[in-house]
């Protein structure tokens, strides 16, 4: 199965995408954007806090954790 990035802003969106995919069994990691996210409701996931405007902090630890694509759920 692929591996699954999803960078993650605020609410509940990103959360419900990502449970739905881990129950489909992908692997996800969550990547939440700094200041953006309430950590707590991550705690029991694999997840990286990034800051958005880090374009290469951003791509290096896409690389570092291997994901084969990306899912960008935030509120804007």
């Amino acid at each position: 199965m692929d591996k699954i990035g999803i960078i993650s802003g605020n609410g509940e969106l990103p959360l419900s995408v990502g449970n739905n995919l881990i129950s489909k069994g992908y692997e996800v990691i969550f990547f939440c954007i700094k200041d953006s996210v309430n950590l707590s409701f991550y705690k029991k996931y694999d997840y990286v806090e990034i800051e958005i405007n880090s374009f290469t902090k951003i791509i290096d630890s896409l690389t570092k954790k291997k994901i084969d694509k990306i899912i960008m759920v935030v509120k804007i």
